[in-house]
């Protein structure tokens, strides 16, 4: 009688693990998604960071400085930082779910980003932001 009932447990166990399988399965998609988008999330909230800090950088005297710490996922591609006249951007452009997104700031000032590479490796980085003559400079500290 123990054998017959350890066998129909088995039984009954194994086909609990098949019928689920196709839920176990689509809910790994699913947990991808919340992790790519809590990832984007804090490459924003650092952006938002970064802005705030620039401008209140910017309002400030020589030679004023911040360091914050940048959160980088690991689908950032490629780092731009086009300067114009009086202003300038910060552009991360990230591979994610099969297209490239791009996440930016806009200032009304220069900010000029040294070792945009660094910048783009996947982590936490800690950016040195300083007050120049010209806007604010940013730089990946080591």
């Amino acid at each position: 009688m123990k054998g017959q009932s350890a066998v129909e447990l088995t039984l009954v166990l194994g086909m609990a693990i098949i019928l689920s399988s196709p839920f176990i399965i689509s809910s790994q998609s699913t947990v991808l998604d919340l992790s790519q988008a809590s990832q984007l999330l804090r490459l924003e909230t650092s952006l938002d960071e970064l802005e705030s800090n620039s401008n209140l950088l910017s309002d400030k005297s020589f030679p004023a400085r911040r360091l914050i710490r940048v959160s980088i996922p690991e689908d950032v591609k490629y780092v731009y930082n086009p300067i114009f006249e009086n202003s300038s951007a910060v552009v991360f452009s990230v591979n994610s779910g099969g297209h490239r997104t791009n996440h930016s700031i806009v200032l009304d000032y220069p900010l000029r980003v040294d070792n945009k590479t660094n910048l783009s490796r996947e982590g936490v980085h800690k950016v040195s932001l300083k007050k120049v003559d010209n806007g604010v400079n940013a730089s990946v500290v080591p």
